[in-house]
This record gives C-alpha cells, sequence and structure tokens, in this order.
C-alpha cells in the first residue's frame, strides 16, 4: 500500500441513547488522522437518534425505517459508506463499546505488518475503568461445537499480552479490509437479528486465506457482556438457532458426525442446569432454537449467492 490507509469506523446503534455517545465520543477521539466515523441507527425509539443529531450534528449518519437486524444494520452502514468515500479499513463497533484513542492505529499497524491478516481484533475488557476481560477473541472447535469467548470474566494479569492468530471475533470491535468484507459480500443477513454473524465472517474469511489476528495494544471496552446476567428467552432461542445454521455452514461431514456425537451430551448437561436454576423459559427457548434451525431452515451465505445478500 503505497498511501496512509483510511479507515471507517461504523458504530451501529439500537436503543442505546447513552452508551452510544460515549462510543462516538471515544471514535473520534482517534488519533489517527485518517478516521471517518459513521452511524447506523436500527430504527431506535428511545430518543438516540434524536440525540446523535443533537450532539453530533455534523457525523455522517443513517436511520433505517424499520430494525433490519444486526448484519443487516452494518450492511447498510457499508453501503452508506460507499456512498462518501471508499476506505481501506472499517472497524465496526457496537453502540455500547469505547476505543482507547490509540487502538485504530495498532490495528492499522498490525494489519500493515502482516498479509496474511485480514480481520482483526483488540483487548476487549467488560466496562471501563476494569481488569476483568470481556474478549480477546473466539475459539471454536469444530468437532466438539464449542465456540466460546477467550478470557471472559478473566481479571488481567498480563496472560493475554503476546498477539497471535485467533479463530473468530466479534463484533463490538472487529476491524477487517474493505476490500475482504467486499469480497465476503458482507455479513449473512441469514443469521439476523443476531448471533453469530461475526464468527460466520471470520469463518468465510479464512476459506479465502485470511487470518483473524489478536492485537492486544488496541483496547477497547464493552459494555454488552454483563458477566452473571440472567439470559432473555428470545436472545437465547436466536442465538441457538443461528448456533446450527453456523455449524451446518461450516462443518465438514466429518465434524459434523462427531458434533452429533457430543451435542446430546452438551444439551443435556444445560437442560439439567437450567432446571436445577429454574430457568424453565430459557430451556424452552433453546428449545424453540433448534426446532426453528431444523424446520424452518433459512439459506445461509454460500460462495453462490453471497452476490444477492
Amino acid at each position: 500500500m503505497n498511501h496512509s490507509p483510511t479507515v471507517a469506523i461504523i458504530i451501529l446503534n439500537f436503543n442505546k441513547r447513552h452508551d452510544v455517545l460515549e462510543a462516538i465520543g471515544s471514535a473520534q477521539a482517534s488519533d489517527y488522522p485518517l478516521t471517518n466515523v459513521f452511524v447506523v441507527d436500527n430504527a431506535s425509539t428511545d430518543g438516540s437518534w434524536e440525540s446523535i443529531e443533537a450532539v453530533y450534528p455534523e457525523l455522517p449518519k443513517i436511520r433505517m425505517p424499520s430494525n433490519i437486524g444486526a448484519p443487516g444494520g452494518r450492511n447498510a452502514g457499508w453501503r452508506f459508506v460507499q456512498e462518501i468515500l471508499q476506505p481501506d479499513y472499517i472497524l465496526f463497533l457496537d453502540d455500547d463499546a469505547t476505543l482507547a484513542p490509540n487502538a485504530i492505529s495498532r490495528f492499522v499497524d498490525a494489519t500493515l505488518a502482516d498479509s496474511a491478516t485480514g480481520i482483526a481484533c483488540g483487548k476487549g475488557y467488560t466496562r471501563h475503568p476494569s481488569t476483568i476481560l470481556n474478549s480477546i477473541g473466539i475459539r471454536v472447535n469444530l468437532y466438539t461445537g464449542i465456540i466460546e469467548d477467550i478470557g471472559a470474566g478473566e481479571e488481567d494479569r498480563g496472560q493475554y499480552d503476546q498477539p497471535c492468530y485467533v479463530a473468530a471475533c466479534g463484533c463490538f470491535g472487529l476491524f477487517i479490509k474493505a476490500s475482504l468484507f467486499e469480497q465476503l459480500g458482507g455479513f449473512n443477513e441469514a443469521f439476523n437479528p443476531y448471533g453469530w454473524e461475526d464468527v460466520d465472517l471470520c469463518l468465510r474469511a479464512r476459506r479465502l486465506g485470511y487470518n483473524t489476528r489478536y492485537v492486544p495494544a488496541a483496547i477497547i471496552h464493552h459494555k454488552g457482556t454483563k458477566l452473571g446476567r440472567k439470559p432473555l428467552p428470545l436472545y437465547e432461542q436466536t442465538k441457538a438457532r443461528n448456533y446450527l445454521y453456523l455449524i451446518r455452514e461450516h462443518a465438514s461431514w466429518l465434524q459434523l458426525a462427531s458434533i452429533g456425537l457430543c451435542l446430546p451430551f452438551r444439551a443435556l448437561a444445560l437442560m439439567i442446569k437450567l432446571v436445577r436454576q429454574g430457568d424453565k423459559k430459557i430451556l424452552l427457548s433453546h428449545a424453540r432454537g433448534f426446532w426453528c434451525a431444523f424446520f424452518m431452515p433459512k439459506e445461509p451465505m454460500t460462495k453462490n449467492n453471497q452476490e444477492t445478500k
């Protein structure tokens, strides 16, 4: 690359009136000079749009007429960005996440130094200030079906201070080459309204030969994951459904057979845990999610239909 790369930060907001203002403020405070901030409002009803217009009147922003889901909203944001500029990189930032001032610079340096890196993630903390980690990436095992955040809930004692490749990263702060995002056709909207679209994107990038790199010097604080928070039934139902979409799309026949042996035991363990906790609604939500995935399937994005999404 013979020029200094430009970066577009796309913040997708839904009913996070106060948090999104902090997210925008942190993005605009970036020490990387070629940073452009954009906001997509997914039909918020809490006054978010009015607050953003009042506090940041000059900020490029777009409001969706209805909530089109997280993957759809981020894709709409990218189309909006392309009407204004052609950036080299995109950072998808959650509406309840904040960036350290030097985070973008660290992401750019890391990706320029490693041509095999197509996606990057930073060291995520739960809140600011905090020493409790949210995630430093996502571990994916397609033989057991276990997909989990790395470092979640751990106190940061320097155990994750070395950069490394990870299988995937979450969308609370996902940095990606714009050309790769275009090549992938954006987020797979079969995962609407939310859940696993970020993992799917990273796994599809890996098919094309691009790695996801953890950049510990890029710090992000994310309020969204509240460790110990009681799960919401609809959220759990959607995540369960989309989990099976993800597995079906990316696992080989051998991996599917292996997961088929592991999944009943994991499901039984989860059922016992939820029954003991008295979370019958959550148990039913998981059952509905699996039912929808098996008997009411959407078509996950494949190489043949990426261009139509």
